[in-house]
């Protein structure tokens, strides 16, 4: 099954909310990471282990500190489907 970046974005949403144990209100591709109720150092673990199972991608915390957004986590998730470089 090949998921749109639109279906990505939305199951990174709700994977965003399961980690930070709340729904940030107007939520979306531009939203930024640091600063959400409930963003930390533990969210952000949560979210990159949720994503990579989801996904099936593995993400580098290095590539990871290079993104500020959830439209940026889409966009890496979608290379990293598609065999780009920024996941392995």
């Amino acid at each position: 099954m090949i998921l749109s970046t639109d279906d990505i974005r939305a199951r990174v949403e709700d994977l965003l909310i399961e980690a930070i144990g709340t729904a940030p209100p107007g939520i979306g591709e531009t939203s930024p990471l640091d600063g959400m109720d409930g963003w930390d150092s533990v969210a952000r673990v949560v979210l990159i282990a949720a994503v990579e199972s989801e996904f099936g991608v593995r993400i580098e915390s290095g590539d990871f500190d290079g993104v500020a957004t959830i439209g940026e986590l889409t966009a890496m998730i979608a290379r990293g489907l598609s065999g780009g470089e920024e996941t392995s």
